[in-house]
């Protein structure tokens, strides 16, 4: 059915260039805007020989030039391709406004090429914001940003960036990002996530981020995510940002060529002095400005969060406040391109003549009402459609903190101080060395010949393996028995024989000169004596490595504590949102094991391989909040809660106590601020003049002080919050 009062919208089509500057690349997509759909139709990117933060201005033109050249090619004949929007990197960005450096680079580009820049982007934040929208939730990450030899880090905390730290690579790339996060100066709590950005070889060093073993004094809560954003997100994340600002949908994604474009969606246009943009005009034609906390500010801004500068002709100047002049009728825009749309029926004939036929005075009282109504009806318009407000809340803040034994218990529930955990399995096999220490003498042993004289009157026998000592209490055996005949006491020699001896053992210390004289032992010298009259020879000695029972021990240990890292790092990557791995595992079992040496064997380094099925924990954030809330019971009011991503909890030594239970040390540091119910303050606050929110807002509980801005205010219409609670946003600061 067609309505005769409303129009059919022509369609009409616009090009859009997005110019992308990244650390070592400089990147062109083309879209084509028609009526409110969005459409990507190219997109070209070029590598840079060294940092874009170093390259001249002419080399930033001709790459440039080249990326848009390419994309050009897909914009029709006879269609002017000049409006940009520029996407960031966020070093180009201070308090707000590119930084003068790169403006003149970027004013040099925008004059040599002909380009009409719209508005910007900082990439990153785009990045940030697409990732918010997709997980319908603010974000807490660590972004790790990898450009050929420059590493940036950018840690996000509830949608905002809260550091960002970049450095040249050194040595491996996750130990240059371990080495950046101990750079930062108050490391508290960091988020256990991190996501890599368009990196070439993404499958790869994310096992190199996950199987890695980070630093004790990194104060991550548990083993962390590593997610790798596929190449083009970066892409898809700005021109997203640009339909959102546009209000429009992003149809498609092509590399080259114009796509079908059949299956458009239909979105209610808005014009785009909302968005950052000016249609037809470049950004030095026109300026427009809302009030913020008594200060003008320019809409010109493609910036997520806060309202950013464009780039100016005027030597890049700062805009200077207008000398008393306010384009309000802005504020109406929306509401009167609403009624342009609505095509009144023809009233001159039916009322118009009617009219002028009643009295003066009862046209007076018409006029009035009618005058009324349309003050009413614009009235409601602005309160429930055009106004905005913006509200800060402080609240005050407790901690928390206590270290305390904790029993972790698979499959039961979370009490007093027991954590309840889901046990899994993870088998990996691995391979070990470990150096030898043990050692072992080898060599020869010295032989020779010994006479030994009997000073008795009695026949001896020595049997074989008896031992002589010479000097220095060397000892030597017999290698075979002999006996010696008894001397007469009239006899003037003693009677003697030949004897083979054999030192005990091995060393060149044993290579006795001729005339050395012996003992027997056990025997006494005034008996028995010895003495050879050749000297020994053949005694040499060395030391050789050998396996110990420690070094096989070691082995194993060291194994072990690699593989139960590889565990976690495999279950670590498995995990679902909001579940945490317990740092240890539970419990561990060998499947196989092979050894290279034995106990005793020669050899330098001994090696082990072992399969381990390992046994390891995973818990939920809502479950060690709970936890928590228990432990800090009668310490904190029950009207606070816990701010989790605040808060730093450790858990560590974690081991088998009695009757084989699961224990593990606990550290908190918890922080909790009062339960502030923002739906319910927002409906209580709506439709309120300041003084009477103000008012409302200082008696709920927790709250210590309060900040109300009202945005795209009218200046003589009353100071009143919007009566749509969805044009107020509520931020709790502590």
């Amino acid at each position: 059915m067609n309505l005769p009062f409303i129009k059919k919208q022509k369609e009409t089509k616009d090009f859009f260039l997005s110019l992308l500057i990244k650390p070592y690349r400089i990147a062109a997509i083309l879209f084509e805007k028609t009526n409110s759909n969005l459409l990507i139709v190219s997109t070209k990117e070029e590598e840079l020989e060294k940092e874009v933060n170093s390259i001249s201005g002419e080399e930033l033109v001709e790459v440039s030039d080249k990326v848009i050249s390419f994309v050009e090619e897909s914009v029709p004949q006879g269609t002017a391709l000049e409006k940009t929007i520029l996407a960031v990197p966020y070093d180009w960005i201070s308090e707000g406004e590119i930084k003068r450096e790169y403006l003149n680079l970027l004013k040099n580009v925008r004059d040599e090429l002909g380009l009409v820049i719209e508005g910007f982007i900082v990439s990153i934040e785009a990045i940030i914001r697409f990732l918010q929208e997709k997980e319908g939730a603010p974000i807490s990450s660590i972004f790790v940003e990898i450009a050929k030899n420059t590493i940036f880090i950018y840690v996000v905390r509830a949608g905002n960036i809260i550091e960002v730290k970049s450095t040249e690579a050194e040595g491996g790339i996750v130990e240059t990002v371990e080495k950046l996060f101990l750079s930062i100066e108050k490391l508290n709590n960091l988020p256990p996530k991190l996501v890599l950005l368009d990196y070439e070889d993404g499958e790869n060093i994310q096992q190199e981020f996950l199987s890695y073993s980070w630093s004790k004094d990194i104060p991550f809560l548990h083993v962390p995510q590593v997610v790798v954003l596929e190449k083009g997100f970066e892409n898809e994340a700005v021109i997203n940002g640009v339909a959102n600002k546009m209000k429009s949908d992003v149809l498609q994604d092509v590399k080259s060529g114009v796509p079908d474009i059949d299956d458009k969606k239909s979105f209610e246009e808005t014009p785009s002095d909302e968005f950052g943009f000016l249609k037809e005009k470049d950004v030095d034609e026109k300026k427009e400005y809302i009030e913020a906390e008594g200060n003008l500010v320019p809409v010109l801004n493609m910036e997520f969060g806060e309202n950013k500068k464009n780039i100016e002709d005027d030597e890049y100047k700062e805009i200077p406040k207008p000398h008393n002049k306010k384009n309000y009728m802005g504020i109406f825009l929306p509401a009167l391109s609403l009624l342009k749309k609505i095509k009144m029926p023809k009233i001159k004939g039916m009322f118009f003549n009617n009219f002028v036929k009643i009295p003066i005075g009862r046209r007076a009282i018409i006029g009035g009402i009618l005058a009324a109504a349309v003050a009413i009806f614009l009235s409601a318009i602005y309160y429930n459609f055009i106004l905005k407000a913006s509200v800060t809340v402080f609240s005050d803040q407790k901690e928390f903190n206590k270290d305390t034994s904790i029993i972790l218990a698979p499959n039961g529930e979370t009490k007093e101080n027991t954590l309840k955990i889901t046990t899994i399995t993870e088998e990996v096999s691995g391979d070990g060395t470990n150096p030898a220490t043990g050692k072992k003498e080898t060599g020869e042993k010295a032989r020779g010949e010994v006479t030994i004289y009997n000073k008795t009157e009695e026949k001896k026998t020595f049997p074989k393996g008896t031992v002589i000592v010479g000097s220095n209490s060397l000892e030597f055996r017999l290698t075979d028995e002999v006996t010696v005949a008894s001397t007469s006491s009239f006899a003037t020699n003693f009677s003697n024989v030949k004897a083979k001896v054999e030192a005990s053992t091995f060393g060149k210390e044993y290579n006795l000169p001729s005339g050395t004289n012996f003992t027997v032992k056990n025997n006494s010298s005034t008996n028995f004596i010895a003495k050879n009259d050749s000297a020994f020879s053949g005694g040499t000695k060395k030391e050789t490595k050998v396996v110990s029972k420690q070094d096989i021990e070691d082995a194993k240990n060291s194994l072990t504590s690699d593989l139960a890292k590889k565990a976690l790092a495999q279950a670590g990557s498995k995990l679902g949102e909001g579940e945490a791995l317990v740092p240890a595992q539970i419990a561990e079992d060998v499947t196989s094991e092979k050894l290279s040496k034995k106990e005793g064997e020669e050899a330098d380094i001994v090696s082990v391989s072992e399969t381990i099925k390992f046994t390891l924990g995973i818990y939920t954030k809502k479950e060690l909040e709970q936890l928590i809330k228990g432990i800090s019971d009668g310490q904190i009011p029950d009207s606070y809660e816990l701010i989790y991503d605040s808060s730093r909890v450790e858990m560590k030594n974690v081991r088998v106590g009695k009757k084989d239970t699961v224990e593990a040390n606990l550290s908190v540091q918890a922080k909790f601020i009062p339960h502030i119910d923002i739906k319910k303050l927002t409906n209580s606050i709506r439709g309120k003049g300041i003084a009477k929110a103000e008012e409302i807002l200082k008696s709920t509980t927790g709250v210590t002080d309060q900040k109300i801005i009202l945005i795209r205010k009218f200046p003589f219409l009353p100071s009143l919050l919007p009566q749509n609670a969805k044009n107020i946003t509520i931020d709790i600061k502590t």
